[in-house]
């Protein structure tokens, strides 16, 4: 009877030296899968980062040209309107500056 109670508990201690070592071998498993997942993540993110950074300076660029253009027309339409304004007073030469004194 002790022999086979014996024998019972060595197969059960065998039995949970091979599932702990089971464990050990998920446990590394999982750590690897974190690790990847982790470098997956970081290279995302770094691709992500370029992708905003490429964004911003066609932003910035584009934004230098849109106020280029701006200044640009805020110019053309001042000498228009200086040109117009030339103009007008020299169309009427009878015409006379009044100035309102207090």
């Amino acid at each position: 009877m002790e022999q086979q109670l014996l024998s019972v508990l060595t197969r059960k201690q065998d039995e949970i030296i091979r599932v702990q070592k089971g464990i050990e071998v998920l446990k590394d498993w999982i750590r690897a899968q974190d690790a990847r997942d982790g470098a997956v993540t970081q290279l995302a993110n770094e691709a992500e980062i370029r992708i905003l950074a490429k964004r911003a300076e066609r932003g910035a660029g584009g934004s230098s040209l849109l106020g280029v253009f701006l200044v640009g027309c805020c110019l053309t339409a001042m000498l228009l309107l200086g040109i117009w304004t030339h103009s007008a007073t020299q169309e009427t030469p009878g015409a006379t500056i009044v100035s309102i004194q207090e």
